[in-house]
């Protein structure tokens, strides 16, 4: 039995300890293979043959070795798992899909990979070294001093070795394959700073990448489809992906210690998956790399694992197949500190329902909206427990151990917000302002949208700057870094934006992740606006052009809806783009908002009550605007060019009236580029408001007559379209 003492002895169940994981026969082979795999080349280990006109085939990418010699090694179960060619070869890729092509274009990067090569390093385990022996005669032998000296400076081995930038253990991977050994099995190549992944047991099996610079840890991923023969490319359908496991359930009773009281003493957590394979017997799942394994088990079964120092990457071996439809109970012993999950989590976006106890020290505080009333557990701890009745993507929960003041206010709406400040930091505690933006926050956004869901309560914490808890509870600080731009109103707003579009919504798969970053931050923006005016609103969507602009200048612009779009991405082309369609759902004649709010409010509605993708959110704006969009999104969804606009325009005046003439030169995009425009033509008597689509590189046109003597005009008004623009007079 495990003790620990704090205030007091915490007597730990037995069935919270766990056993070590299995030592069997098999898991010890996968060890010595594991190990194996990672030692050094060597120069005269492995057999090898002179090669010419070979042209390997590997889902989109060709491999032509045209002469050479090519070292095969490192054997597991009999089959070589490394090739490794010098000579001269080139490498030929051509991107399907046309937003992963976008992404390749918006990096500096020709959209058709054609690299020449005199160094090809191969990891596989497919039938690469059968079609080799059927066409080239195999000898015990190395390379050349010359040939391993170029192999080595090439430095080929720097991309595969895990590390904390990887998303998987591309050595569990290649073994799990070998053991499964198949045509379509694993296959890695390096080709100078070109890296081309194939990964069979992944759901978008196929990975083109590049390192952007030479210092880099980390190849960058620039695309990434599923394999070849399902033949899904097109823009909308890339969402249309199973990924190998979903969560379904979470569940755990967790031993809470530590001064802060956020120490694991001992766990035990349970994720219930669904297996979506034909076959499935190696499972890759993540832990907190804080979070120490004492054991891991299926029912009565400790499961063989590897893990590999501070990595949240788990490789478990089942003790048999699982087949499609089938369920599983994955049981965790944990304990640790420092960790930002409780829960192991699988590849995916995967809200599940949690349900979960936390043993605490008496008198500690802890807080998750909708928390049950703590109950005595032994004389010196107390428990919690929390049933969550709707799936999230996540679950996070905030303790008070040195002691708190607590109050709470209740909106117009009928929602209750607790606030919680902690008596040891006064200095962030939140002042009366800010507890008055908080409501009318919530008043805002309840009067547009009415209660977010299956909230009756909010935990409201002081805490740090961009740290969100998600749906049923914030965090906030009282800061005022960017006040230009909104300063604490916009923390208020994204925070509080979050409690109607954030972890709750069941986005269907990474690529549409986007989607719950960028809609809370469009909210903050709707509620700076409303607060502080347009100024603000303004300021702070300029800044955001500016830092996408940079973005494009350092070829480091990707298309939002990318399976790894960046957090930046999300936040600013994301807010940029629904900036754009409100522009274009504007109701210039009586100046109404109100098909943008609609349109809000059945994404809000439809990301509550089923899987909800980015073809959804497409379906969604078309109706709302009355048209197809697909000219709009192929640019600001999938797209990475930024417009840039020089205008000029002068004033005639005819017998009929007055007419504007504007000559619009356009760079930055594509020929067949359009965008419609708002334009202010401005009177002695007041202005009038024209949406123009200009597109093409060179476009003119007239506007009028009007009875009224012009003043001026303004080009892209309200900012109507993300572009660096300038308009001149003649």
């Amino acid at each position: 039995m495990t003790t620990r003492t704090m205030t007091a002895v915490v007597l730990i169940p037995f069935w919270l300890v766990g056993a070590t994981f299995a030592d069997t026969e098999s898991f010890a082979k996968f060890e010595r293979d594991y190990k194996a795999l990672q030692q050094e080349i060597m120069v005269n280990d492995g057999e090898i043959a002179r090669i010419k006109d070979f042209v390997y085939q590997k889902d989109v990418a060709t491999f032509t070795f045209i002469e050479g010699s090519v070292l095969l090694q490192k054997p597991i179960d009999g089959r070589p798992t490394v090739a490794i060619f010098v000579g001269e070869g080139y490498l030929y890729i051509d991107i399907p899909s046309p937003v992963e092509r976008q992404a390749l274009i918006g990096l500096g990067v020709d959209s058709i990979v054609d690299e020449p090569f005199q160094v090809c390093y191969i990891r596989f385990a497919d039938d690469l070294d059968l079609k080799l022996r059927e066409n080239f005669k195999f000898k015990k032998g190395g390379l050349k001093a010359a040939q391993f000296r170029a192999v080595k400076d090439a430095q080929p081995e720097a991309f595969f070795k895990p590390t904390l930038y990887h998303s998987v253990d591309n050595y569990f991977q290649l073994l799990r394959s070998a053991y499964e050994r198949a045509e379509d099995g694993y296959f890695w190549a390096n080709v100078d700073r070109w890296v081309f992944n194939f990964d069979p047991n992944r759901a978008e099996e196929v990975r083109v990448s590049y390192e952007l610079e030479h210092t880099q840890a980390a190849a960058s991923s620039m695309a990434v489809m599923q394999r070849a023969e399902r033949q899904i490319y097109d823009n909308l359908d890339m969402s249309r992906l199973t990924y190998p496991t979903q969560a379904v359930k979470k569940t755990g009773t967790f031993f809470m210690g530590g001064a802060d009281g956020c120490k694991m003493d001992a766990g035990h957590s349970t994720i219930d998956l669904l297996i979506n394979r034909d076959s499935l017997r190696y499972l890759q799942v993540n832990l907190h790399h804080n979070l120490s394994i004492d054991s891991v088990k299926l029912g009565a079964n400790n499961l063989d694992y590897n893990r590999r120092k501070d990595f949240d990457l788990i490789g478990l071996i089942l003790p048999q197949y699982f087949r499609k439809n089938d369920t599983m109970t994955l049981d965790f012993y944990i304990h640790g500190a420092n960790y930002g999950s409780d829960f192991a989590w699988v590849e995916g976006i995967s809200q599940c329902l949690y349900s979960f106890d936390l043993i605490i020290p008496r008198n500690y505080n802890y807080y998750i909206s909708g928390q049950s009333a703590p109950v005595d557990y032994d004389e010196d701890h107390q428990k919690i427990s929390i049933e969550m009745t709707r799936s999230q993507a996540g679950a996070a929960y905030y303790c008070n151990p040195s002691g708190a003041d607590t109050s709470s206010q209740t909106t117009s709406h009928g929602i209750e917000i607790k606030y919680v400040d902690d008596v040891s930091t006064p200095r962030f505690r939140l002042k009366e302002k800010h507890r008055e933006a908080v409501s009318r926050a919530f008043d805002f956004f309840c009067d547009l949208f009415g209660n977010p869901l299956n909230i009756e309560e909010m935990y409201l914490f002081h805490g740090i700057i961009f740290r969100y808890g998600g749906q049923g509870w914030m965090m906030l600080t009282d800061d005022n870094t960017f006040e230009e731009q909104g300063g604490f109103y916009r923390h208020v707003g994204r925070a509080v934006g979050e409690q109607w579009f954030s972890s709750a919504v069941q986005c269907a798969t990474n690529r549409d992740y986007w989607m719950r970053i960028a809609i809370p931050e469009y909210l903050s923006m709707m509620f700076i606006q409303n607060e502080l005016g347009d100024k603000v609103y303004y300021t702070n969507l300029v800044s955001r052009k500016t830092m996408l602009f940079d973005r494009a200048e350092d070829n480091r612009e990707i298309p939002l809806a990318k399976s790894r779009g960046s957090i930046d991405a999300g936040a600013h082309k994301g807010v940029w783009m629904l900036h754009m369609l409100r522009s274009m759902m504007y109701d210039v004649q009586n100046q109404s908002d109100e098909r943008f709010l609609e349109f809000l409010r059945e994404l809000i509605f439809m990301g509550h009550n089923r899987r909800f993708n980015t073809a959804d959110f497409v379906q969604v704006a078309e109706r709302h605007v009355g048209s197809k969009l697909d000219w709009f999104f192929d640019q600001w969804l999938f797209g990475v060019d930024l417009p840039v606009y020089r205008a000029q325009f002068s004033i005639e005046r005819e017998e009929d009236g007055y007419y504007f003439d504007f000559d619009v030169k356009t760079t930055g995009t594509r020929e067949d580029f359009v965008m419609p425009v708002m334009i202010r033509l401005d009177f002695d008597r007041g202005s009038a408001f024209v949406r123009k689509p200009i597109g093409g590189k060179h476009y003119t046109f007239r506007l009028g007559p009007y009875p009224y003597p012009p003043t001026g005009a303004f080009f892209n008004e309200h900012f109507s379209v993300l572009s660096d623009f300038r308009l001149e007079q003649e």
